[in-house]
């Protein structure tokens, strides 16, 4: 548990939703050291959950948000508003909640990306779940393909009858297998998802920011924020 982070962000209902796979857990660039201000004590806990500040080694105060990592996290607020900043009125999560280095980890002994079963997910199950249910997002955008294959599970009949893509502008039904597709191919699509009745979400599924090809769709990704985040009044 020494690498486990919150959800990180605002607390308000009818939020922006993004979600990872895991936090990031480089020794090589530091991570160790939010990890230790965040678990140090209850309140820092606490308090790094809602603002995302954190002080290093030196003292100094630190921003999480302010890494490059979260550039695209905050390009698609700025669709709607240059002046909306990550963390109002929108957070950050992930579907697990401990660090690693890289998603090497999902490889591990066997193909994640093949195996379909909301068993393999008791982390996003137990809290991921929580916290949606907390803030009741507007729009939820999962980055990846792990995090893609949760709400592929999880939402597998929404997401047949409700996915959709961009064309010039015009929302179209995906024609695709929306439950079945590579992220590759569902990149910018969106689709309704209902929440066991209580709300009711968009939800936007792109690459990882890290992702090889990410930096040539990543303006797909921003148009369909855009529609979305109009769509659903912000």
């Amino acid at each position: 548990m020494k690498t486990c982070l919150p959800p990180i962000g605002s607390f308000e209902e009818g939020q922006v939703l993004f979600v990872g796979t895991n936090p990031r857990c480089d020794p090589s660039k530091n991570d160790e050291i939010f990890y230790r201000y965040a678990l140090r004590s209850f309140d820092n806990f606490l308090q790094f959950s809602k603002d995302g500040k954190y002080k290093d080694l030196m003292g100094n105060e630190r921003f999480l948000f302010d890494d490059p990592h979260y550039n695209i996290h905050q390009a698609c607020l700025a669709t709607i508003s240059g002046s909306w900043k990550l963390g109002d009125r929108s957070s950050v999560a992930e579907l697990f909640m401990c660090g690693s280095k890289d998603a090497n980890v999902f490889y591990m002994g066997y193909n994640l990306y093949k195996k379909y079963d909301l068993a393999l997910y008791i982390c996003a199950q137990e809290y991921l779940n929580r916290y949606i249910k907390l803030v009741k997002p507007k729009i939820i955008v999962s980055y990846g393909w792990v995090a893609m294959q949760w709400f592929q599970v999880k939402f597998a009949e929404e997401l047949r009858e409700n996915m959709s893509s961009l064309y010039n502008g015009v929302p179209r039904k995906y024609e695709g297998h929306s439950t079945r597709d590579t992220i590759e191919k569902l990149h910018g699509r969106f689709s309704q998802i209902t929440f066991k009745g209580e709300h009711e979400s968009t939800l936007i599924l792109s690459l990882h920011p890290n992702a090889r090809n990410f930096k040539f769709k990543q303006e797909e990704l921003l148009k369909t924020f855009h529609f979305v985040a109009r769509s659903v009044g912000f």
